[in-house]
């Protein structure tokens, strides 16, 4: 069994893998998203909004200062002004399109710095060709990293700050208050994108005693010299931000700061975390479309939409369980070398606390969760290729495999073409916009709906140009104010009308039954049931239809429908 150590910048220049990798890794990104879109906008709509409304004075200057993404709208209100001038102007786009082309501009260019920055770890790893491909291939086809690199979000410039300090920290040999300054700045501006990454720090300061160095026992004199000079340069870096970001967002007290910190997690209300965790770790890689749907209505027994355990497999179980053998085999081929094993060490430092936050905190169903795992994971697979034995090469099989499933696995939803901009939705989005008003409100059955999905994920479409509609889901599951649906319903109807709009609801919503196209999932949350929906929505009067099962109607604005809406609000 062989082990290596990674080479540092003393080690002879042949003793790297070939410089033309970065030619080798620049290639396969720019094809692959020039093939693909981003399956996911995910919050980069509303932090836009947020921007504008700044700019034009509509909101305080606080709003630009959220503790979860401390850095990230101030990022894009500096190079808003820039994003306005440079955006193509023939195409008609609004100014939140603009905002958004630039921002997804600055993602694309994020990925290809953190892809450059892996590959010259990678070449410090191995120098086996099928090794540093493999790698490669298992980061850029990844659903977070080649997803987010192209959605306008903040979550690929913080993995790439958190990346630049990872590799100076293993690379460089400057002076331990250099390095530290340097990579501690680093790893604290990434988790100021995003604060879930200062769960990372621990991982990238004591990254050179798992990985960087000459294997011996590692004592205790290790831990308390270089790690913590750059955890303490991390906290102090971080606390200067966060003091300065919480005074602009007007939360100088500890009450306030506790409220600001709270309104972070966006209402957030998840049970069963531990169950979720299963679909949910895989999506570091998978983008796993319908099948978190499927998997909850098998779990959750859905008498609406059931699913039997045929069905379970053939959608949802199959590409879940090749993740986990993928990794499994990894963690077990890691065990055979001392190199190997301190790399699960300095992975498990990595992803257990964000596992544990995940579990206790928050949830595990998006994407970047364990985003600051995947470096880690990629230099454990490009290790495979100097292991030896049997259980290595059944490894490296594994991930050949995986890595040439991982295609047709992300393919259905993040293929051109293929994902929320095509198909029926897009057809139901063109026929509501040919009869009702261009600030008109649509109001679908919940947040998960494939309508909602579009009208952020699809925003360059023609059908959302030159403003996308306006949509509010009636159901926001698995949030704080999921049992305050009516009142919410109630305030978004009557506020339309104010502004001389008018507002429609999908016949779906109205129906006995929902369809399996609403992604309603009966049990999921136990706190609203479907009954509800169209017994409350019927006790309105509704004045005009659009064609279709799949149709809207649109609610009359009369003095019955307004009383009955403000009683449910209580005025």
């Amino acid at each position: 069994m062989a082990s290596t150590s990674l080479k540092t910048p003393e080690t002879p220049l042949h003793a790297l893998a070939p410089r033309w990798w970065f030619a080798v890794a620049i290639a396969i990104y720019l094809a692959s998203l020039a093939l693909t879109e981003a399956p996911t906008r995910a919050d980069a709509p509303y932090y836009i909004m947020d921007v504008l409304a700044v700019r034009t004075g509509a909101a305080p200057a606080a709003r630009l200062w959220e503790f979860g993404h401390l850095l990230w709208r101030p990022f894009a209100y500096a190079l808003t002004p820039a994003f306005l001038k440079m955006a193509p102007a023939s195409l008609g786009w609004s100014e939140n399109l603009k905002v958004l082309w630039g921002l997804v501009w600055v993602d694309r260019f994020c990925g290809l710095a953190a892809l450059l920055l892996m590959t010259d770890l990678l070449r410090r790893v191995t120098r086996r060709p099928v090794g540093m491909l493999v790698a490669i291939l298992v980061m850029v086809w990844g659903d977070a990293f080649l997803g987010y690199s192209q959605a306008g979000g903040p979550y690929i410039p913080g993995f790439t700050l958190l990346m630049f300090g990872l590799w100076y920290a293993l690379t460089h040999t400057s002076g331990t208050l250099a390095r530290a300054l340097i990579a501690g700045l680093a790893s604290a501006a990434s988790a100021a994108v995003w604060f879930t990454f200062v769960l990372a720090i621990p991982a990238v300061a004591c990254a050179d005693l798992f990985f960087g160095r000459a294997e011996r026992p590692i004592t205790w004199r290790d831990w308390r010299g270089r790690p913590l000079l750059l955890l303490a340069a991390s906290g102090v870096f971080l606390a200067a931000i966060y003091a300065a970001g919480a005074g602009l967002a007007g939360a100088g007290s500890p009450a306030k700061f506790m409220e600001w910190l709270r309104a972070s997690t966006h209402g957030t209300h998840v049970r069963l975390t531990a169950l979720r965790a299963v679909s949910g770790c895989p999506r570091l890689l998978l983008d796993l479309g319908m099948t978190g749907i499927t998997i909850k209505r098998y779990v959750f027994r859905d008498p609406y939409n059931p699913v039997t355990l045929v069905t379970l497999i053939r959608q949802a179980l199959w590409p879940i369980a090749c993740f986990w053998i993928f990794i499994l085999a990894t963690a077990a081929a890691m065990t055979r070398s001392p190199q190997g094993r301190r790399l699960l060490g300095l992975g498990a430092i990595a992803a257990l606390p964000i596992l544990i936050f995940s579990l206790t905190l928050y949830e595990l169903s998006s994407p970047e969760r364990f985003l600051p795992a995947l470096p880690v994971l990629l230099l454990s697979v490009a290790l495979l290729w100097e292991t030896k034995g049997k259980l290595a090469s059944a490894a490296r099989a594994t991930a050949i495999a995986f890595v040439a499933l991982l295609p047709v696995m992300n393919g259905p939803t993040m293929l051109a073409g293929s994902g929320a901009a095509s198909g029926t939705v897009k057809a139901r989005l063109e026929e509501f916009r040919r009869f009702a008003g261009p600030d008109d409100l649509l109001l679908p059955a919940i947040l998960t709906d494939p309508l909602t999905y579009f009208q952020i994920n699809a925003a360059f479409d023609p059908v959302n140009i030159p403003k996308p509609p306006l949509v509010a889901p009636i159901i926001m599951p698995a949030n704080v104010v999921t049992p305050e649906w009516r009142r919410t319903f109630a305030a978004n109807v009557l506020a339309t009308w104010q502004r001389g709009a008018d507002a429609w609801v999908t016949k779906a919503a109205l129906a006995d039954r929902p369809r399996a196209s609403t992604t309603w999932v009966e049990g999921d949350d136990p706190r609203v049931h479907w009954r509800d929906l169209p017994e409350f929505l019927r006790r309105l009067e509704y004045d005009k239809d659009t064609p279709g099962d799949d149709g809207f109607r649109r609610i009359r604005h009369s003095a019955a429908n307004e009383a009955a809406l403000r009683a449910v609000i209580g005025r």
